[in-house]
This record gives C-alpha cells, sequence and structure tokens, in this order.
C-alpha cells in the first residue's frame, strides 16, 4: 500500500472519530426527552395534538411541522426532528 493512501485512510478514521455523535431522529429517548424538554410544560400530554401530527410519508407536512416548531420553541433541529419522529411514532399507535 503507497504510504499517501494510508495516511488518507488514517486521518479519515481519525476525523471520524472525532465528529460528535447525535442520537438519531429515530431514538424514541431522544424525542421523548425533546417533547419534555420543548413541549410538556404547556401541552401535558401528546394526546391531546396528535390528530395535527403528519403521517410519515408526508414529507410536505413533516416540512411544514418542523418550520412551526422552529418558530415555537424547539430551536434546534436535532430535538425537532427528534419530537416529529418522535409524535409521529406516537400518532401510529
Amino acid at each position: 500500500m503507497q504510504p499517501v493512501v494510508l495516511w488518507r485512510g488514517i486521518l479519515a478514521a481519525g476525523l471520524l472519530a472525532l465528529a460528535p455523535v447525535q442520537p438519531s431522529a429515530a431514538e424514541p429517548d431522544a424525542g421523548a426527552a425533546a417533547w419534555a424538554a420543548n413541549c410538556a410544560k404547556c401541552h401535558r400530554t401528546p394526546s391531546r395534538i396528535l390528530y395535527a401530527v403528519p403521517d410519515t410519508t408526508d414529507a410536505g407536512a413533516s416540512a411544514r411541522l418542523d418550520r412551526f416548531l422552529a418558530q415555537h420553541h424547539a430551536t434546534d433541529e436535532a430535538e425537532r426532528a427528534a419530537i416529529i419522529a418522535w409524535l409521529q411514532a406516537q400518532a401510529s399507535q
């Protein structure tokens, strides 16, 4: 193996190891925690708003919900994604 290729591989692996790991939007604990931190103070239970949660196949409605949440107390993109995924999971039960 050529030394340049080897160093590129080592560098790439090192950069990946240093990259911050964010919780997946699909992780229910992340969504529940984001809901508790951003929503539960006023919306004690999600059951009252589940009728307005878009189906997972409706990307346009999910994008509108994301924009709404960005202006409605959930400014962090990862938290919004976690909340939307968690709400969609709650709505499908």
